[in-house]
């Protein structure tokens, strides 16, 4: 990290599959992650009252990190 580091990871080029699963997960806020899920689940279902909650994908997330 450099000096003035905020200590968050950055990707140059996230996604070719060299980063793996755990450090795409970690650089995406939970937030983000929501929204994502969102986008799709409207886009593919048409229906936002299936979504997840921003704290069931937490727990998601929380579960997924302590299986590795």
């Amino acid at each position: 990290m450099q000096r003035f580091s905020s200590g968050r990871v950055y990707l140059n080029f996230p996604g070719f599959g060299e980063e793996g699963e755990n450090l795409m997960r970690a650089t995406l806020p939970i937030h983000r992650l929501h929204q994502q899920i969102l986008r799709l689940q409207v886009a593919t279902m048409q229906r936002r009252d299936l979504c997840p909650s921003v704290e069931q994908v937490q727990q998601w997330s929380q579960q997924a990190k302590s299986i590795e």
